[in-house]
């Protein structure tokens, strides 16, 4: 391999300033409308973590008059049921077990490389700040060695299981739409990009290097410090270039919206009352989203109809 040109390893740097930048203000514009979005319509879906009658499947509303009792949220028994879904992902393990293999490796996976990115980011900034040796040096960078591995090749077995999964198992075929291949397909070659970039670089010395001259400022701080850049770990930063910019527009974001699906949408309980009153203002918002049309059809949702009907 030839060395590349100091050129050439700006034009990527740029690329990977960009990609990102553009990627975390379309995230936030993304966030900002689901935050903005109109009063959703609350189902009574019980039960709801943050009432301590959910431990037996219930509710505030089964005390006898209970606009007039005291109203306590739980949320630490909020957070943990929570982070069961997002970590162990619960609800596909109860319900499907075969799935949830490949899954709970993709997410798991994906996880253990966004702690290897922290530990590669530290060691990045300990080689600015000229501490690239140590005990402390030496503790990220073993560790970033031990959490890299795993999650590549956690994440690239999790993705590829999920794709002939998709595509052999009906029970999960017929909802998955193209996109989805192309989706996974797309993860799935970048962690490929990696894996063969491990034979370049089995120690990740030229990805914290590289790290380490994005934050610098393209060099004002610390110059490239290795002496050229494997064509493999080029290709693998132009994949993750193009994941940035593409990840927004997709459902992949749907990370984003666990707080509302969550807290505002599944759990959010709290009755229309201030001081003991109805919100005459929440009402009115309320009843105006009740006499809205809804847009699609359904054996048990006549298209025409609006909320208040169905």
């Amino acid at each position: 391999m030839q060395n590349p040109s100091m050129g050439l390893i700006n034009y990527i740097a740029y690329v990977s300033y960009f990609s990102f930048i553009f990627a975390i203000i379309v995230t936030l514009l993304k966030i900002s409308k689901y935050a903005n979005t109109p009063l959703h319509l609350r189902w009574e879906l019980y039960p709801v973590p943050s009432e301590k009658e959910h431990v037996h499947g219930g509710s505030y509303l089964e005390r006898p008059e209970w606009w007039k009792t005291e109203i306590k949220e739980e949320r630490g028994s909020e957070l943990i049921d929570m982070l069961k879904e997002m970590i162990f992902i619960k609800r596909l393990y109860n319900n499907k077990r075969k799935q949830w293999y490949f899954s709970f490796l993709f997410h798991g996976g994906i996880y253990l490389l966004l702690i290897w990115f922290v530990f590669t980011f530290v060691g990045s900034v300990l080689e600015l700040a000229n501490i690239a040796s140590g005990t402390l040096f030496m503790a990220f960078f073993y560790a970033s060695l031990a959490f890299g591995y795993v999650g590549i090749f956690a994440t690239f077995i999790g993705t590829v299981g999920l794709i002939g999964l998709r595509a052999t198992d009906k029970r999960v075929s017929y909802l998955t739409a193209p996109i989805d291949y192309f989706n996974l397909a797309f993860i799935s070659l970048i962690l490929l990009s990696m894996i063969v970039s491990l034979f370049s670089d089995p120690y990740f010395n030229y990805a914290r290097s590289f790290l380490a001259y994005l934050i610098s400022g393209t060099g004002l701080i610390l110059p490239f410090k290795q002496s050229f850049l494997p064509v493999t770990s080029y290709i693998t930063v132009l994949l993750l270039c193009l994941f940035f910019l593409y990840l927004p527009f997709t459902k992949m974001t749907h990370f984003l919206g666990k707080f509302y699906t969550y807290h505002r949408v599944q759990w959010d309980s709290r009755p229309n009352m201030v001081a003991g009153k109805f919100d005459e203002k929440k009402d009115v918002l309320i009843r105006k989203n009740l006499s809205l049309t809804v847009p699609w059809d359904a054996p048990h949702s006549p298209k025409g109809k609006k909320w208040e009907e169905l």
